[in-house]
C-alpha cells in the first residue's frame, strides 16, 4: 500500500506568488513496484496522447520497464480521489549501476557519472498532469507540487545530483527554478521520439536556489523524515546491491549526509 499525504508531511508556504497561493488542494503519494500504478499509467498516457507522443491504445496506458525496478517510485497527486498528476522517481548509485535510471541508454554522459562512489543520483522524468485540466493557476500549483515532492525525495535520499530529461521549451524552467544545467546533447527520447535534452543539478545548488527565489519550496527536516520512511523500500533496495540490510542502509545514508 503507498503512502499518502496522511504518513507523509507535505506543508508548502503558501505566501508565495498569486499563481500558486491558492488553497493547497492535492494529496500526495508515493507508490512502489509491485502496487496497483494503473491510474498513474493511465493519467501518463491520456497526457502523451493529448500532446500526439503516442497511439491510440486500447489499453490506455503508458509504463516501461523502469516503472517495475525496486529503485524507482511514482509521486502521485491526487484531488478528491483522482489522480491529477504524477511522475517517476529513479534513484540510482555506483552499487546499483546506472542501467536503473531511464536516461542511462540515451545519453553516455550518464555512465560516467555513475561510476563516481560518491554521487548518488536522482532522476526526474515522466511528469504527466491530465490534459483535461485547463485551469492555468491549478496547473502551475499541481506541477509546482509534483516539482516540490520531488526535491523532498532527493534531500531524503540524501541524493548529490538531480538529473532531468525534458523537452526544449522547460529548460529554461528548469535553469530558472534549480539552477540545472546541460548535461549532454539533445537525444531521440520515447515516446514520440522528441528531441529531449538531460539536464543536471548538484542537490545542494538546487536547494540553495530553492531557499532564494521561493519560500514553497522550502522543505522543512520533519518533511524530509516522512518522506525518507515512505521510501523506505526504495531506499534499501538502491543500496541492496552493496550487501547493506535496512540498518546499514540507513547507517550508510546518514553517514553520508553528514559529509
Amino acid at each position: 500500500m503507498g503512502f499518502h499525504m496522511a504518513d507523509i508531511a507535505f506543508t508548502p508556504r503558501q505566501s508565495i506568488d498569486a499563481d500558486i497561493a491558492t488553497k493547497f488542494p492535492f494529496r500526495i503519494d508515493v507508490m512502489h513496484c509491485g502496487e496497483d500504478q494503473s491510474d498513474v499509467f493511465s493519467l501518463r498516457y491520456r497526457a502523451y496522447h493529448y500532446e500526439g507522443h503516442v497511439e491510440v491504445d486500447p489499453c490506455g496506458q503508458f509504463y516501461d520497464r523502469i516503472d517495475y525496478l525496486k529503485t524507482t517510485v511514482q509521486i502521485r497527486a491526487v484531488d478528491r480521489d483522482v489522480c491529477v498528476g504524477a511522475l517517476r522517481i529513479s534513484f540510482c548509485s555506483a552499487a546499483t549501476g546506472v542501467g536503473v535510471l531511464p536516461c542511462a541508454i540515451y545519453y553516455p554522459e550518464v555512465a560516467e557519472l555513475g561510476e563516481d562512489p560518491s554521487r548518488r543520483i536522482v532522476e526526474i522524468s515522466r511528469l504527466a498532469i491530465d490534459p483535461e485540466i485547463s485551469n492555468t493557476s491549478y496547473r502551475t500549483t499541481l506541477y509546482a507540487c509534483l516539482l516540490r515532492a520531488a526535491l523532498m525525495a532527493a534531500e531524503a535520499s540524501y541524493a548529490t545530483d538531480i538529473l532531468v530529461a525534458t523537452k526544449p521549451e522547460s529548460i529554461r524552467l528548469y535553469e530558472r527554478m534549480l539552477g540545472c544545467k546541460q548535461l549532454s546533447k539533445p537525444a531521440k527520447y520515447p515516446p514520440g521520439d522528441i528531441e529531449i535534452t538531460l539536464l543536471r543539478v548538484p542537490l545542494r545548488e538546487a536547494r540553495m536556489r530553492q531557499k532564494l527565489q521561493n519560500r514553497f519550496f522550502n522543505i522543512s527536516a520533519t518533511e524530509i523524515s516522512s518522506m525518507r520512511d515512505a521510501l523506505g523500500p526504495a531506499l534499501c533496495a538502491w543500496l541492496a546491491s552493496s550487501g547493506y540490510n535496512r540498518h546499514d542502509c540507513e547507517t550508510t545514508l546518514d553517514r553520508a549526509h553528514a559529509r
